[in-house]
Formats: C-alpha cells, sequence, structure tokens
C-alpha cells in the first residue's frame, strides 16, 4: 500500500484520501470532495468495499483518487 487510507462516496461512486475528507473538518462535518455529500453516511472505507467484492477482479487495492468506482 503507499500508506494512505481511502474512501469511496456512495453518491458519486469515486474514491479520495483521507486528507482529502479530513480537509473539510471532523468526520461528521466531512464532505466529499467531488460532489458535497456528507461524509458521515456516504464514506465507506475502500478496505470495505474491497472485502465486499474481493470476489471480483478490476478494483485494485490502491484506488486512483477521484476515480468513479461502480459497484
Amino acid at each position: 500500500m503507499d500508506g494512505k487510507e481511502y474512501f469511496w462516496c456512495r453518491r458519486c461512486k469515486r474514491v479520495y484520501s483521507k486528507q482529502e475528507w479530513e480537509g473539510q473538518g471532523t468526520m461528521q462535518e466531512m464532505t466529499c470532495p467531488g460532489c458535497g455529500h456528507e461524509s458521515w453516511y456516504n464514506a465507506m472505507p475502500w478496505s470495505d468495499v474491497l472485502n465486499i467484492h474481493k470476489d471480483r477482479s478490476g478494483y485494485p487495492k490502491i484506488p486512483k483518487e477521484g476515480k468513479k468506482y461502480l459497484l
């Protein structure tokens, strides 16, 4: 891994590093850098996405920031 923690947004389906989300306040106050929706409901750790879809290929261990990943 590259040492970063990533979060996938349920609304815009894009992935951003935790630093991008954190730059906007606490976890309860943060919004998605891509669509502006609240993180308390919409942010899913990328590691959880990988665990849910471990039987599918095409999900990289290190996602590209800003890229849309459809689930």
